[in-house]
């Protein structure tokens, strides 16, 4: 019974935990081009919205996805995988803004920023190589 009760917190706090990834990703993007403070603002604030809707993914989905790569899902396993999109999503807004966003310049970031993020972890490489594929499948969200 407390079970139950605990859930609908452990979802608001899964859903909070996904936008500040998205933030973050928004705002290290943005911070790499600096501008006045209230134009900065407005910027990382439009980013945040944009990128957390291009992304957007229910817990069901998220869960699915880090089982099919871990073989199991837990609340670290969860995080790591958010934390990984906001790496991906940091990177897509470094790019420089005349160069145009491929499928290829896509999964080349997102490689990148598995195999940083995977560092210091005990993921197999067979999770590893999943977990590439699964992000690179988001690509057809940002079409």
């Amino acid at each position: 019974m407390s079970e139950e009760k605990n859930q609908p917190e452990h979802k608001s706090h899964f859903a909070l935990t996904f936008a500040v990834a998205a933030a973050v990703g928004a705002a290290l993007g943005l911070m790499y081009a600096p501008k006045p403070g209230k134009e900065l603002r407005k910027d990382l604030s439009k980013q945040a919205t944009a990128l957390a809707k291009k992304f957007k993914k229910t817990r069901a989905q998220v869960q699915e996805i880090v089982y099919d790569t871990f073989g199991k899902v837990t609340d670290e396993l969860e995080k790591d995988y958010i934390e990984v999109r906001a790496h991906v999503l940091a990177a897509m807004e470094q790019m420089d803004k005349t160069t145009k966003l491929t499928q290829k310049k896509y999964n080349e970031i997102v490689k990148k920023a598995v195999k940083l993020y995977a560092k210091g972890r005990k993921w197999t490489e067979a999770a590893i190589q999943k977990l590439t594929k699964n992000l690179e499948k988001d690509w057809e969200e940002l079409e």
